[in-house]
């Protein structure tokens, strides 16, 4: 009996502190409440209230180069490796290291190639002399065979020979003359052979560097010697995307495509070519296909195996509509860019992007209000990433924008309410 009594009073004095308890908490918990409420709605009135300052550009109708970009490599225009045509010891090399070349023409007009290398003499200077010998006697046999044929052709008709012995000593001759046609081929290969001791480039261009030096052994039609590359003119070879190619064919029937070429990280102007080559196929694993353009490279800016950026100038675009390319933003749904209206209100305007040129969009013609834009309009370049349809504009200086698009003068009004919200 003691002990139930005894829990029981415990158990009502404990009533009552569990419930003041529970409702200290309670107290507590709704001030922070309404604490972080009050900070909350300050912070958000702070943050949205006012206009949001941008800045803009129109607008504008331009004249846009049409063009397109993309990177390749320099080549040469030709290029030959040097081989020997005959096997003997290199005795002579007549160039230098990385020399230019050049085949020019003599006063009667015949090509002058110029000389790389010569191949020892000797050997072959002796087998044409050899050739020449067999040659000249053989000649004197054939003349001999020819008279003994001529005079049993004689006897024969006295009745003196018979047919058999006649046609015997023309055959005879007729033979020693066909071996001297073959001792004349002979002798004219001796000669070419020697002639091949001096080894020419059949090309002007630049010398690389030397393959074999003098005194090695060089094998006929194996041993590589020098390589020579023309680079003037010099070729650019690019490749660019299926879907330009009726654009380039379209510059190609109006006349020549100008192509220009700039060494990334150089300073200096580009290099202006003509496109001379657009490749006969596509290449279906990349859908490109590959040109070639040529350039003078008087100045020996270019050279082979050097990367480059190529620009292909197609004509022009007259009166495109252009925006800064920095107001054109990307959505869920597409591009678009924020219009300021006359109510210094921004609207989203969606709008397709037809291509870019230095830093402007060009944009395609729509219905304005649904898409596109009109020249004139106000297009926020600067601080419109925090608009949102609607949003209240103060408009503030153009920043970076393009010489065809003025920046637009601040609005003093805008900037005064701004500034009195502040100071409230």
């Amino acid at each position: 009996m003691f002990n139930a009594r005894h829990n029981v009073s415990v158990a009502r004095r404990s009533r009552p502190v569990r419930w003041a308890a529970g409702v200290a908490l309670a107290l507590l918990a709704g001030a922070v409440s309404s604490c972080s409420d009050k900070a909350n709605g300050a912070a958000g009135k702070g943050r949205f209230s006012g206009p949001v300052p941008v800045s803009v550009a129109p607008a504008v109708r331009a004249t846009i180069p049409l063009e397109i970009e993309t990177f390749g490599t320099a080549e040469a225009s030709e290029t030959v490796t040097i081989r020997p045509q005959v096997t003997g010891v290199l005795t002579e090399v007549k160039f230098v290291k990385g020399q230019e070349v050049k085949v020019t023409r003599d006063a009667a007009g015949r090509e002058v190639q110029p000389e790389l290398f010569t191949i020892d003499p000797e050997p072959f200077q002796a087998t044409l002399r050899q050739a020449q010998a067999t040659l000249a006697r053989d000649v004197a046999q054939a003349k001999n065979a020819r008279a003994e044929a001529n005079r049993e052709a004689a006897l024969m008709e006295k009745g003196i020979s018979s047919r058999t012995d006649k046609e015997k000593r023309e055959a005879d001759a007729e033979a020693m003359e066909a071996t001297v046609h073959a001792d004349e081929a002979a002798v004219q290969t001796a000669q070419l052979q020697l002639g091949y001791c001096t080894i020419r480039s059949p090309i002007s261009g630049r010398t690389g560097d030397l393959l074999v030096d003098k005194g090695n052994l060089v094998k006929a039609n194996e041993t590589a010697l020098v390589t020579v590359n023309a680079v003037h003119p010099i070729e650019a070879c690019f490749s660019v995307s299926q879907a330009e190619l009726p654009a380039v064919q379209a510059a190609r029937e109006r006349g020549a495509v100008k192509v220009l070429a700039t060494i990334p990280q150089e300073p200096g102007p580009a290099e202006e070519g003509t496109l001379s080559f657009v490749d006969n196929a596509i290449d279906t694993s990349t859908g490109m296909i590959l040109m070639r353009a040529t350039f003078k490279n008087s100045r020996d800016r270019l050279w082979p195996g050097q990367y480059l950026r190529v620009t292909l100038t197609l004509g022009q675009l007259e009166g495109a509509l252009v925006v800064p390319s920095q107001a054109v933003q990307n959505g869920r749904e597409g591009t678009y860019v924020f219009v300021v209206d006359a109510d210094k209100k921004a609207r989203m305007r969606p709008l397709t992007v037809v291509r870019t040129y230095d830093g402007r969009s060009v944009v395609a013609l729509g219905t304005p209000g649904e898409s596109g834009l009109t020249p004139g309009e106000l297009v926020g370049t600067d601080g419109h990433g925090r608009l949102t349809e609607k949003s209240a504009v103060q408009i503030m200086p153009a920043v970076g924008t393009p010489a065809s698009a003025p920046a637009a003068r601040p609005d003093r009004s805008d900037r005064a309410s701004s500034d009195s919200s502040v100071r409230k």
